[in-house]
């Protein structure tokens, strides 16, 4: 049963030292999404200011306009700026937090199609970080607390189902 305690505590520890480098790569992500929507935002603003509109205004008069085209460009317009707000506010979140708030952070403002690609092109790091060391530590403790519960629930399952067949009757 210590086997599994081991086992446990081993791949929890290896598996959360991976956090800091895995949202570190989020992060980076996470910024080139917002750089790369910014100067759509920044022209759309612009062009808004230049007619005398406000954003809001702007992208009003665009799904009031009978053009079906220009209605489409509008939503899509609007989906790109909330978007943009989204990321770049998750950004700042995880940018500005410190080492042991980014799991926090990350739990409660993670954007699934960036983890999704984060994760995709994600590759394991050494844990030379004391925030690595630290996340190491914590899932080698909890891999070993894990650990013993699996193994106390298979002992008492493999007790049990002994105890049993020591008590059955023979057979007649």
């Amino acid at each position: 049963m210590r086997v599994i305690r081991i086992a446990s505590a081993v791949v929890l520890g290896l598996g959360l030292s991976q956090f800091p480098e895995f949202v570190q790569q989020y992060v980076q992500r996470t910024g080139g999404a917002v750089d790369a929507l910014q100067p759509l935002v920044e022209r759309f603003d612009s062009s808004a200011a230049q007619a005398g509109l406000s954003r809001q205004a702007a992208l009003e008069r665009l799904q009031r306009n009978p053009d079906d085209l220009v209605v489409g460009q509008g939503a899509a317009t609007a989906e790109a700026i909330a978007r943009y707000e989204d990321l770049r506010r998750s950004y700042g979140d995880l940018a500005s937090a410190g080492e042991f708030e980014r799991l926090l952070v990350f739990a409660t403002s993670v954007d699934r199609a960036v983890a999704r690609r984060t994760m995709g092109d994600f590759r394991p790091a050494v844990p030379a970080t004391v925030e690595g060391l630290a996340h190491a530590g914590v899932g080698l403790l909890l891999g070993y607390g894990l650990g013993g519960l699996v193994a106390a629930a298979a002992g008492a399952l493999w007790g049990l189902r002994r105890r049993e067949a020591i008590s059955l009757p023979p057979a007649p």
